[in-house]
């Protein structure tokens, strides 16, 4: 007989978030994660759930209802949330013309946002350079998230309100079926036994199926970020996102400048190293601030040692458009995310075996209800 109805192999954003709803569905679920706490590219990345990346459409709306979840879990004490907002900054007045553009036409399509001058945008976030604002668009529905303290909440969370069943330090390398139900065995020799089972390795995508990243055509991204000291006196509102965030988000795609705004030329090496900047402040008044991005071919892109030279180019960046007490760097980190044509992967490689994947960045943003859906369609 299975011990459980579902067991959730991963523990990462997506694989939490299925526990989560199976459990509260009255299924008896187990959580199962190689690491004694998630430690992968849910805990690596900048923990921010942003509908104002998402194009308008069906992944907007499962970005905003993933907000939502997020606020009813900090309101039940299962998730701490450090902030919310996002400021867009336009530096150029070809930058200014998409934020405009965006303004216009965005709150028609599922975004909330307003548009703000320069004055009205330092007013508002007094870290700000005065000469990196033209213009500024204010996301209020986003929200920074305590990335790596979320698991060590949510988890337990699990455990004693929901009876969830936390198997940490298990690398599952076998699964499949038998006896009517399906059963993994870790490498040490462990063998758990579920009715079902959801597989979410984020970028690993072949440690259970080998062949399933190419027969999908997913390949890993690597990020390079780093994070400040804290800086707990320095006031820091909002998140904010650099011109050249609206190259890279879905989002802006509808505004008529955006061709223009892809056509224009990028500097070295922000151009090579796909940089774009993010600032989150943390809770304990410490800066994330990042981010690169490589693909293969590059054997960069999968290898962990860190580049000093997109280091530099984020903090020269990151200078240009805030100001702080102070500049000490205290960690710098790569993590790695999957992507491909497809905006996420499913599929039933087993009967009664399921894999999910969240593609593109966008796992923080959208797994809360991504993995709701999924679980309902699977269960």
């Amino acid at each position: 007989m299975a011990a459980y109805d579902l067991i959730v192999i991963g523990a990462g954003a997506v694989g939490a978030f299925h526990a989560l709803f199976a459990a509260q569905a009255g299924l008896k679920v187990a959580l199962i994660d190689r690491d004694e706490w998630p430690g992968g590219a849910s805990v690596r990345n900048f923990g921010m759930c942003i509908p104002s990346g998402m194009a308008p459409g069906p992944w907007l709306e499962i970005a905003r209802a993933s907000a939502a979840i997020y606020r009813d879990l900090a309101g039940s004490g299962a998730a701490s949330l450090s902030g919310n907002g996002t400021l867009y900054l336009a530096t150029t007045d070809l930058e200014a013309a998409l934020l405009a553009e965006f303004a216009e036409r965005g709150p028609g399509l599922g975004h909330q946002c307003d548009l703000l001058e320069r004055d009205a945008a330092l007013a508002i976030h007094p870290a700000l350079r005065r000469q990196a604002v033209t213009a500024a668009l204010l996301f209020t529905d986003d929200l920074q998230i305590d990335q790596r303290g979320l698991f060590r909440t949510l988890i337990p969370w699990m455990v004693e309100t929901l009876g969830v069943a936390w198997l940490p330090g298990r690398d599952i390398v076998a699964i499949g079926r038998e006896a009517g139900g399906v059963v993994a065995r870790s490498a040490g020799g462990d063998r758990v036994h579920a009715a079902r089972a959801v597989v979410c390795p984020g970028p690993d995508l072949d440690h259970l199926y080998p062949g399933i990243e190419a027969a999908a055509g997913v390949r890993s991204c690597k990020l390079q970020m780093l994070r400040t000291a804290p800086m707990p006196q320095a006031p820091f509102p909002a998140a904010v996102a650099s011109g050249w965030s609206l190259r890279r988000y879905d989002s802006f795609t509808i505004c008529p400048s955006h061709a223009a705004l892809l056509a224009a030329p990028m500097p070295e090496p922000l151009d090579r190293f796909g940089i774009h900047i993010l600032i989150k402040r943390e809770a304990d008044g410490s800066l994330t601030i990042g981010d690169s991005h490589q693909y293969p071919p590059d054997p960069a892109a999968m290898s962990a040692t860190l580049d000093p030279e997109i280091d530099a180019a984020i903090l020269h960046e990151t200078r240009q458009l805030i100001d702080l007490p102070g500049w000490t760097v205290t960690e710098r980190w790569a993590g790695w995310y999957p992507v491909g044509d497809e905006e996420s992967l499913t599929v039933e490689p087993e009967p009664g075996i399921h894999l999910a994947a969240i593609l593109g960045g966008k796992g923080m943003t959208c797994a809360p209800a991504f993995s709701r859906e999924h679980l309902a369609r699977i269960m």
